[in-house]
């Protein structure tokens, strides 16, 4: 089963597949634009009142696609990676926010900002001002969520439904107000863009967890690595249901548990492919959800979405001198590649450095030394401490490039995997960019919600 869906993400991830959904994407963006030209060649508006309402046009339909890009559809997420359509995702709605807020803004300057500011207005631009209020609610919740400290959960909530307000308020206000979608063209197409978002979300918030739902997972082995660490072994139901996932990908786990929250959350699935379809996840408490990991019994039902990622070596069958750089719990995704190299009796040279800040800290250490200890694949482990205790005999301080170049010996050749908390991920791509390792042999899990 692995080679089919690592098959299946090698065909979409190739170039030719890859630059055909860009294009997709990109000719989506432009096609109402293309149109209301086509429809209106002429106008007898200012240059400033005619660059704002292109870049209204423009933003709306990267609006649009912004509901499509999130509802992790296979098969975009299959060519990117799940975690770099979010990012692009992300970027993508900074500039659409940008543009969109622009829009009234360059009417409002040729018209001595009345129409900004004044309220006797039609009730067409009425709705397209409450809009324009939903944009900057949405774009200030989305750069200070984490100064806010909102909860995941709630600024889901409030992000959805300020994007939705503004997707179909927008969608009034450019009808009504809008001189270019006097014809059936344009109506036609942004009727198609509204739709085509609104089925994306209505997709990805009832269908796909109402299917998930039929096809649920029960714990099965509860086991705590470290003090606070926990790892959850999963099974389906349905042995005909059970994840194919590639060695280093992730999934969104939502665990059913009487008087606990249910909630959905991205952990990386720290198993090996099984036949079984069993899942192991392994989980480090690190707020209110996580904190209540530990409470989870045997029996409880879970659903599983996904898998995504392309961080994994499957994908990669040309790279066979590697580098896994990992901190605290993000060891999960190497050591599912490293299981399923054991598993698999794989001949592959890979240097371990694995940071943590104490030696209570380490997941997996026994099971990392019998890798170690075989001949498949061939590993060697060096383990780093921040904060160790007087016993530690090994290597203190932090994971950084001379660290690195120590340790890893000749650095031609050899492809770096690197995954661990912010602060540590960005000091070593520092260091290693300072020591010439091409971005194309340096692979990250960045994944942040």
């Amino acid at each position: 089963m692995i080679k089919n869906e690592t098959d299946q993400y090698l065909k979409a991830g190739s170039v030719p597949a890859s630059l055909l959904r860009i294009g997709l994407y990109l000719f989506v963006l432009i096609l109402p634009l293309l149109v209301a030209f086509a429809t209106k060649p002429r106008t007898d508006h200012p240059f400033v009142q005619e660059l704002a309402k292109n870049f209204a046009v423009l933003g709306y339909s990267i609006l649009a696609m912004q509901f499509v890009l999130s509802a992790r559809f296979a098969w975009i997420e299959r060519s990117f990676g799940l975690d770099a359509v979010f990012l692009f995702h992300r970027y993508m709605g900074m500039f659409a926010v940008t543009i969109l807020l622009a829009h009234p803004v360059l009417y409002a300057s040729a018209d001595k900002w009345e129409l900004l500011l004044g309220f006797n207005h039609p009730w067409v631009i009425s709705l397209g001002k409450v809009g324009f209020l939903a944009l900057i609610v949405l774009a200030f919740t989305s750069m200070l969520r984490k100064t806010f400290s909102l909860e995941f959960e709630t600024w889901r909530g409030i992000h959805n439904g300020l994007a939705l307000s503004a997707l179909l308020l927008g969608f009034i206000h450019s009808l009504g107000a809008g001189g270019d979608f006097s014809g059936w063209p344009m109506r036609a197409i942004w009727a198609i863009l509204l739709c085509v978002a609104i089925g994306s979300y209505l997709r990805h918030t009832l269908l796909h967890p109402q299917r998930l739902a039929l096809q649920p997972y029960e714990v099965v082995r509860i086991e705590q690595e470290t003090h606070n660490v926990w790892s959850l072994e999963m099974a389906p139901i349905d042995d005909a249901h059970g994840m194919q996932n590639l060695p280093g990908q992730f999934g969104f786990l939502t665990l059913y548990r009487a008087g606990l929250p249910i909630e959905e959350h991205p952990f990386t699935i720290a198993s090996a492919n099984s036949a079984s379809g069993r899942v192991v996840i392994t989980i480090k408490v690190s707020g209110d959800y996580t904190a209540t990991i530990g409470l989870t019994g045997i029996g409880d039902r879970a659903s599983i979405s996904g898998p995504y990622g392309r961080f994994s070596y499957v994908l990669r069958p040309e790279e066979n001198d590697l580098v896994f750089i990992a901190g605290g719990v993000g060891i999960t995704p190497m050591l599912s590649m490293l299981r399923h190299m054991r598993d698999m009796h794989t001949d592959i040279s890979i240097v371990l450095l694995y940071g943590n800040r104490q030696e209570r800290d380490i997941i997996a250490g026994p099971e990392l030394k019998s890798i170690a200890e075989g001949s498949h694949p061939r590993l060697t482990v060096v383990h780093v401490l921040s904060d160790p205790g007087d016993e530690w005999m090994g290597l203190k301080g932090r994971i950084d490039g001379p660290l690195v170049q120590r340790h890893v010996g000749q650095l031609d050749n050899k492809v770096f995997y690197v995954c661990g908390p912010p602060l540590m991920t960005s000091s070593v791509i520092a260091g290693l960019r300072r020591m010439g390792i091409p971005k194309r042999c340096v692979h990250l899990e960045k994944f942040s919600l």
